[in-house]
């Protein structure tokens, strides 16, 4: 004997609509960030020298290998859990911006051995000023997450976006009065704090 079909829920159909858009938005934010990068690797690659895209290579790679080493997937946490009482959600992102300190303070002291082993000295202070960004990325508003677990991805594409071209167009700025390196890190710098302003400006539930 056949068991009953299940009809689907209200709760289920606004689920699947939720999800459809989310989709939507994210392939309009991918196809967004994907222009910003084009525009600005077409004016930048005109401005600065090949070496300076190497260095700035060299700096994300460290700082990458920073940032996965110390993720203890404090985003997940709240996206995973259906708890968003504000003791949880500031709990989670205190831990955050402890680990954004921590992030920061490890790649102070690794910048000057790292510069020694490719003997190049210019990177010890890029490595100081870039890792700024996750300093500053550590103090982002935990609205980040819930509005990624709500699956309201709108406002976070806009955030993404609008980070993106304030950084974008403050490295060809700098570049165009000032062609050097620096405009590469610090428009890093720049789009990393943009990012974390937006987050509290533009996000809904962003106090912390």
């Amino acid at each position: 004997m056949s068991e009953p079909a299940v009809a689907p829920t209200k709760d289920d159909g606004s689920l699947k609509r939720k999800a459809a858009v989310g989709a939507v938005w994210t392939v309009l934010g991918m196809g967004g960030g994907n222009i910003v990068r084009l525009i600005s690797s077409l004016v930048l690659t005109r401005l600065l020298l090949e070496e300076d895209f190497g260095l700035i290579a060299l700096v994300n790679t460290f700082l990458m290998g920073l940032h996965l080493l110390s993720d203890v997937g404090v985003g997940q946490v709240i996206v995973q859990n259906k708890r968003e009482d504000p003791d949880f959600v500031n709990t989670v992102w205190t831990i955050n911006v402890i680990r954004g300190v921590f992030h920061y303070l490890i790649a102070i002291a690794c910048a000057e051995p790292y510069a020694a082993f490719y003997e190049q000295p210019i990177l010890a202070p890029l490595v100081r000023v870039a890792a700024l960004s996750a300093l500053i990325l550590g103090f982002m508003s935990a609205s980040f997450f819930t509005q990624s677990r709500r699956l309201d991805l709108k406002r976070l594409v806009g955030l993404e976006l609008g980070s993106a071209i304030i950084g974008t167009v403050v490295t060809i700025i700098w570049a165009l009065v000032s062609p050097s390196i620096w405009a590469l890190v610090w428009g890093g710098v720049v789009m990393a704090t943009a990012r974390t302003i937006l987050s509290y400006v533009w996000l809904p539930d962003s106090r912390n």
